[in-house]
């Protein structure tokens, strides 16, 4: 069954991938500003159903320290595993197989990294950028930037207004969680 599911899936993207990608940098400056608007209101949201299930629990902002509380410990011990995997790294006797990517064979994992600061490096201007915005990631941010300016009023949408007002109830919203916050620290640590 997940066969056949697959195969009809293929099917459909197949004809619609022919082609390579191309979209105005403007139509992903609004679905820049767009995605951000709607993470923001995610979050004020959360904000929001905490403080009404506080009316009804009383102690959620404390028990969200218990939450805190887990996270640190998991990242805690994500941190020791991400530790051991970095030592490795510095280690001589760890390599990779790097010919198929054009290098003389196994390499140190610790020049793997290096070839690929290198390659970042090397090819800055291509991923960031430059300062116009005309390439790379600048291009995007640049598109944002231009959407939300709408310098020549070619927009139905008042894109600068939703994001400076979700923005504003954002803030709002997460000075008041703050605030119940850090009230409830006194009765979570004793």
């Amino acid at each position: 069954m997940r066969a056949v599911a697959l195969v009809a899936l293929l099917l459909i993207i197949l004809p619609v991938s022919a082609g390579d990608f191309s979209v105005s940098a403007v139509e992903i400056g609004k679905l820049m500003v767009n995605n951000t608007v709607e993470q923001l209101r995610n979050s004020r949201y959360m904000f929001m159903i905490l403080d009404l299930s506080d009316n009804t629990l009383q102690d959620i902002y404390q028990n969200l320290w218990g939450i805190v509380y887990g996270l640190l410990v998991l990242q805690y011990v994500n941190n020791q595993m991400t530790n051991l995997a970095l030592d490795a790294m510095l280690n001589d006797s760890y390599t990779a197989d790097m010919s198929k990517f054009g290098y003389s064979g196994s390499e140190k994992l610790y020049d793997v990294v290096g070839y690929s600061v290198d390659m970042i490096g090397a090819n800055a201007e291509d991923v960031f950028g430059d300062p116009q915005g005309s390439k790379g990631l600048a291009r995007i941010v640049n598109a944002e930037y231009y959407v939300l300016k709408d310098p020549n009023d070619e927009f139905e949408y008042d894109y600068l207004g939703a994001y400076a007002t979700e923005l504003t109830l954002f803030f709002y919203s997460g000075v008041q969680f703050f605030i119940k916050l850090a009230d409830a620290i006194d009765r979570a640590f004793s």
